[in-house]
């Protein structure tokens, strides 16, 4: 008589993987306005209470999660992770286990080029063709942080913001002086002045 096996747990395999086969698993939605297609995890709590957390995407590509099926695809629950135009919004804390660096090229800032960018999260000041007194900077978007920095001195260097709170200018006279702001409601808001004379 063989021995009887106690199973811990059951998997069900979707497709024959010796066959080297591309799987895939469609969850279908209803043609009628807030009825995507669910999947529905459960979680269970340490005394052995069960959760069900229903999960989809809305109507704009963002998924969501809730303890019931949606009433309103786009606004029940919460969102997981949210991808648009190249920026992700994350709901909640989040821990980084390593350095945060800022992506992209910093824009090149110059007497001739004196509009400060507001696509990108660094901007260089270089004034190896001459200082520049009238750099700016337009209004950012809600919650972006920018930095800038002298990188070449031929001269000194003065960026005004088009909406600054608490200041109006920020003046460079050395390589390293850094700014960095904040723009929230509207305004620029300087968080820190590194060198960097601010009025």
């Amino acid at each position: 008589m063989g021995t009887p096996i106690t199973l811990t747990r059951a998997e069900v395999p979707i497709g024959d993987h010796t066959g080297r086969k591309q799987m895939i698993f469609r969850v279908a939605a209803e043609t009628t306005s807030d009825k995507p297609g669910l999947i529905v995890y459960e979680a269970v709590s340490n005394s052995g209470v069960i959760t069900r957390y229903y999960t989809w995407f809305d109507s704009d590509g963002v998924f969501r999660y809730h303890t019931s099926a949606p009433a309103d695809q786009d606004s029940d629950g919460s969102t997981i992770l949210a991808v648009t135009a190249g920026n992700t919004d994350i709901d909640g804390p989040v821990t980084l286990g390593s350095t945060l660096k800022l992506d992209g090229t910093p824009d090149e800032c110059t007497a001739v080029n004196a509009a400060l960018s507001v696509t990108t999260s660094v901007s260089n000041l270089d004034t190896s063709i001459g200082a520049c007194a009238g750099m700016t900077l337009a209004d950012g978007t809600q919650g972006q942080i920018k930095f800038i920095t002298m990188t070449v001195d031929a001269g000194d260097a003065t960026v005004t913001p088009a909406n600054p709170l608490g200041f109006s200018t920020i003046k460079f006279t050395a390589i390293g002086q850094t700014a960095m702001l904040v723009f929230l409601a509207s305004k620029w808001r300087l968080i820190h002045a590194y060198g960097a004379t601010v009025a």
